[in-house]
């Protein structure tokens, strides 16, 4: 399928290994490093164009597979795919879809994620796209500062297919208001040194309004 898709007029290739819908006991080839590494190296060599792969937040050692991709040929990370969970319908005390487990997304999983993209981001040196529970220009930021070079919205854009366009016009508005010439810089800046502490808040005058 890489092949056939790559002679096309494509600009990326994504390869989504990380399907959390499949077999949790080794359906999914991100589950496992070997397994990572074999797919993607085999699909590197279908193709020159540049090809991110997009791994699972269900591999039990989220350093080990993506360092794998990156061995593979993976020129960027997409971190990361859904949670697997399982919904039971209390009604019928069958679970609620036909394959028991599926894959659950929004803003809840966003902690969980950034955490992975910042794990990530230590471990490989190829640039990463976090991806999960991205509504609002802040969760954008939190993905870049933990080590994300871009974010993907996918969640959002279903509820609100106009929220992306708010999202890159915030983002531009609020590096501009806290001295980022470019959206760019944010990627890594995150402070990660306990000793550091924040500047107390300025002093507001008598007629200003608390908000």
């Amino acid at each position: 399928m890489a092949r056939d898709v790559a002679k096309s007029a494509i600009d990326v290739l994504e390869v989504n290994i990380s399907c959390s819908t499949r077999d949790p006991k080794g359906g999914n080839f991100a589950l496992h490093e070997e397994h990572t590494h074999d797919v993607v190296k085999l699909i590197r060599a279908t193709t020159d164009k540049p090809m991110w792969v997009k791994l699972s937040p269900n591999a039990g050692d989220i350093v080990a597979v993506p360092k794998a991709a990156e061995r593979a040929g993976a020129d960027a990370l997409v971190v990361a795919n859904t949670i697997l969970g399982l919904k039971i319908n209390t009604d019928t005390l069958r679970p609620a879809i036909g394959n028991k487990f599926g894959g659950l997304s929004g803003p809840g999983i966003k902690p969980i994620i950034v955490r992975m993209v910042y794990q990530c981001a230590k471990a490989v040196k190829i640039p990463i796209i976090g991806c999960g529970g991205v509504v609002k220009v802040e969760d954008a930021v939190e993905y870049m500062l933990a080590g994300a070079t871009a974010v993907m919205i996918g969640y959002h854009t279903f509820r609100n297919p106009t929220g992306m366009i708010a999202i890159v016009e915030g983002l531009e508005e609020w590096c501009a208001k806290r001295g980022f010439a470019r959206a760019v810089d944010l990627t890594r800046a995150m402070i990660d040194d306990h000793r550091w502490k924040p500047l107390p808040p300025p002093r507001r005058r008598s007629g200003d309004l608390l908000r």
